[in-house]
């Protein structure tokens, strides 16, 4: 007999029933109940009972009253997909399980469901088509990269699970890659001085300050607390984020201690601008905290990026805000991240090097900061300019010809042809 439960997953309810391969290992299989959380309980329940009752039915009668069985064979992609899925959740952020979700969910679903692709006969052939289709769908580049990278990385773990013996990915003819890196935009140092003083009385000029003095990611700038900062050690501490609900596929604001990368968590010297402009705010929300009374909101107390009745910023009022303010006063449209690449780019400048630009940052490897701004380093190159230069230079001032003569004309003269006799009168 099939049994199962009901599992909430992104807002729906999922029958989940317990099937068994054919070496009595447990082969848990997701299927949607079409309903989502909120007052379907006992309409899922209905669902998986006529599940478990159609699965239970196809089982042999000598079998009707055992564990069902389904070999890894007979699994198909998508099966294997969500099942990939569960083992990675507890591992990744939110948003990246969010992700996967919806990326499996929708284009995977609809291009491999209607073929019922079994895993152990996937081929590179049918991921090669599958790329393509993307392609075809006019999608950029990099969102074939993301499938590429999410489908090798789960036929990894079926190999590890002994699923199948060779991974579809890696022999994939039309493998895809970043041809087009992306070009970060970013403001110049009179351009950012014209935007910080601009925005002096806006409730985003914190936020902004805090992006472009310390290149923090918006989810960073929001999660800063009062915590966070040692006035007496002069620090900033970045151990904290905050993230939009949707992204992760639940409501509200997520308020998370687990960064990026453990190279995210770091702690900062607190300059004096910065200081003197968060005692302000913070002298300022003790203000409307007083003047509001119980209408201020004391969620968030412990937080930097509040309006002025206590609410949180959320993610997605930063970017629609700070979008609207360059338009407002005319200045030149960049997202808000980039304020993250324009502090970079103002410390490779100054001839900061990419080494302390990526503990600044937060990066998690020194590729990422490199491949990211090298093209900005021409402080370096022009050092690089300099020494070849020196070298060279060098070597050809002290040297003449090898005849003993300083004429450097007769270092071109290979013979006695037309060339050698052009270059005799050119010397007349």
């Amino acid at each position: 007999m099939i049994t199962g439960s009901i599992q909430p997953k992104n807002g729906k309810y999922y029958a989940v029933l317990n099937l068994y391969d054919h070496t009595g290992k447990r082969r848990p299989k997701w299927i949607s109940t079409g309903y989502t959380v909120k007052g379907n309980k006992k309409k899922a329940q209905e669902v998986l009972n006529e599940l478990t009752q159609r699965y239970s039915a196809q089982l042999p009668p000598s079998k009707r009253g055992q564990p069902a069985c389904t070999r890894t064979v007979d699994m198909t992609l998508l099966d294997f997909l969500y099942e990939w899925l569960v083992t990675r959740k507890p591992h990744i952020q939110p948003t990246t399980y969010h992700n996967y979700t919806s990326m499996i969910e929708a284009r995977v679903t609809d291009y491999f469901g209607p073929q019922r692709t079994l895993l152990t006969e996937l081929n590179y052939h049918q991921l090669d088509d599958f790329y393509n289709s993307i392609r075809k769908d006019g999608c950029c580049e990099n969102s074939v990269v993301k499938y590429h990278a999410m489908l090798k990385m789960a036929l990894d773990y079926a190999i590890r699970k002994e699923y199948i013996q060779i991974n579809a990915a890696d022999r994939a003819v039309e493998k895809p890659s970043r041809k087009n890196r992306y070009k970060p935009s970013y403001y110049s140092r009179d351009e950012l001085n014209r935007l910080l003083r601009t925005v002096t009385d806006d409730v985003l000029y914190v936020p902004i300050l805090l992006a472009a003095y310390y290149g923090l990611r918006r989810s960073e700038v929001l999660g800063v607390r009062w915590s966070s900062i040692d006035f007496e050690k002069k620090t900033i501490a970045i151990e904290h984020k905050v993230i939009d609900g949707c992204a992760a596929g639940q409501e509200g604001l997520l308020l998370m201690d687990e960064m990026k990368t453990k190279s995210s968590r770091r702690t900062l010297p607190l300059l004096p601008i910065p200081e003197r402009v968060l005692l302000e705010a913070k002298a300022r929300q003790e203000e409307y905290r007083r003047a509001c009374r119980k209408g201020y909101c004391t969620k968030y107390l412990e937080y930097v990026c509040v309006d002025s009745l206590g609410n949180l910023l959320s993610p997605a009022f930063l970017s629609a805000h700070f979008s609207y303010l360059l338009q407002k006063y005319g200045l030149r449209h960049i997202r808000f991240h980039d304020l993250r690449h324009t502090c970079a780019s103002l410390l490779v400048a100054e001839g900061v090097d990419m080494k302390r630009i990526q503990l600044w940052l937060g990066h998690s490897n020194f590729s990422t900061t490199a491949d990211i701004y090298a093209h900005l380093d021409f402080a370096s190159k022009r050092g690089t300019g300099a020494v070849i230069g020196n070298l060279l230079d060098a070597s050809l001032e002290q040297g003449g010809t090898e005849d003993g003569t300083t004429d450097k004309t007769k270092c071109y003269v290979q013979d006695d042809g037309p060339r050698a006799q052009i270059l005799e009168r050119a010397k007349t």
